[in-house]
């Protein structure tokens, strides 16, 4: 009896089919990842402008009982004087982003020509890179903002 193999594709060929489907697997990955990530940053900056928006509520009922702004309000001292104003339970700060309340009174005549007298702004701190991008796609092109590092501030009033 011989047992020599019969005759068949080269070796090589099996190597080749590999490759390719490694190919396309790499190309599909390359597409579906940026997708996932834009998604998560879309989730998160949902989330943040709900919470920016309950700060910003918050501070509107302050500001109508109490005739003034709330002072600045930072992620790690917690709700402070907005507590009364905010849904039970809230926090400054989430696994994706702390959440600052700012409050600048301004000096007489800044801006030249304008009658605001306080910059209100919300500060968004995310090591997400695409967060910041979002919230202003959500926020609208009007609102004013700059960034430092991983902090984002969005001015809500007085400009």
């Amino acid at each position: 009896m011989d047992l020599e193999t019969p005759p068949g594709p080269p070796r090589a060929l099996p190597v080749l089919q590999a490759l390719v489907v490694f190919l396309i697997l790499s190309l599909l990955v390359g597409i579906a990842i940026p997708r996932v990530e834009q998604l998560q940053a879309r989730r998160v900056a949902s989330e943040a402008f709900l919470d920016m928006s309950s700060i910003r509520s918050a501070a509107s009922a302050y500001l109508q009982a109490r005739g003034e702004w709330p002072a600045t309000i930072v992620a790690d001292a917690g709700p402070g004087a907005l507590a009364p104003y905010l849904p039970p339970g809230f926090s400054f700060r989430s696994e994706q982003y702390e959440l600052s309340w700012e409050h600048w009174p301004l000096p007489v005549g800044l801006p030249p020509g304008g009658d605001s007298v306080s910059l209100i702004a919300v500060l968004v701190r995310t090591p997400l890179e695409r967060v910041p991008r979002e919230l202003l796609r959500v926020l609208g092109p009007g609102v004013g903002r700059f960034t430092l590092g991983e902090t984002t501030t969005f001015i809500l009033e007085g400009l």
